[in-house]
């Protein structure tokens, strides 16, 4: 029997705002892509719009929905590109245009951190390395160099939460991306919240930390009923991680860069090396991929 129930996944990476719309089989029903542009203000700067973002999924939205029926999406989830640090104030409002991975400001402060923490700590709470394009380093370097906009910052968000916020106004992260960014203890699986009382940044700044596979809202009415998604239904779930009917599943073979797509399986198991370290489900870690080159 042909399935009627359709899962959405969403995209957002340095170079386009990618879009799938698969059927609980995994076959693609449709996909659709739109381009966005990275700003370098500065040499080592490296900004984008989140506002752009935002724009440009209503649009990918109304293409995708042309193919199913709104109410038949049961799950919507999200990757992106990581690292990158988005500001808002009380509004819900982006301060000032998002961070990338890219950027490097923060190289001084990187290495000033690691001087004031010392490695071990380091090592055995946030489990990586300082390094400019993470988005601790970035946080302090806002502080201290752009003052007012740290005093105005309600949340911290990365790039993909962002996109989460504005269909379900929930104020979120989560663990693997937080991790990566060197938010979280790793021991505990919370925020570090020595590492923010050492370093002088204000923990109520971040939202809730949520596992990979948790339950982060539903499309609000209010984003349901916007011009370029008014087919999108206020029932869909939305969801942090990708995850399958079939846990035993625990590979996949990325032949194409479509494939990236079609990620359906997280890898419960414990990564670790001397670059790498991210944290996912509940007992276990997830296997942290960094291709050399991606196409697209």
């Amino acid at each position: 029997m042909k399935s009627h129930h359709f899962l959405l996944g969403i995209d957002l990476g340095t170079t386009y705002l990618k879009a799938i719309l698969i059927d609980e089989e995994g076959k693609v029903i449709t996909e659709a892509r739109t381009q966005h542009e990275t700003s370098n203000p500065k040499p080592d700067y490296y900004e984008q719009n989140p506002i752009v973002w935002w724009e440009n999924l209503k649009n990918l939205l109304q293409r995708i929905l042309r193919s199913v029926e709104a109410n038949n999406i049961k799950g919507v989830s999200f990757s992106g590109q990581m690292h990158g640090l988005v500001l808002l104030d009380k509004e819900g409002a982006p301060l000032i245009p998002s961070i990338t991975w890219e950027d490097k400001r923060a190289e001084e402060i990187s290495l000033e951190m690691e001087k004031r923490l010392g490695w071990e700590n380091i090592k055995n709470t946030l489990g990586n390395k300082p390094m400019p394009g993470f988005t601790l380093p970035k946080l302090l370097w806002i502080k201290r160099n752009l003052p007012r906009v740290y005093r105005k910052t309600f949340k911290v968000l990365l790039p993909k939460g962002f996109l989460r916020y504005k269909l379900t106004g929930n104020l979120s992260m989560e663990l693997s991306d937080a991790s990566s960014g060197l938010l979280v203890n790793v021991k505990n699986r919370e925020w570090a919240e020595d590492i923010f009382k050492e370093i002088n940044l204000d923990l109520d700044k971040l939202p809730k930390l949520y596992e990979s596979t948790d339950v982060t809202g539903r499309v609000t009415d209010r984003a349901a009923k916007l011009p370029m998604i008014s087919a999108l239904s206020p029932r869909p779930r939305l969801l942090l991680g990708l995850v399958t009917s079939r846990p035993e599943q625990l590979g996949v073979e990325l032949t194409r860069r479509e494939s990236f797509l079609q990620l359906l399986e997280l890898v419960d198991k414990f990564i670790q090396s001397q670059t790498t370290f991210t944290l996912s489900l509940k007992g276990g870690f997830t296997l942290f991929v960094m291709p050399s080159r991606i196409n697209g």
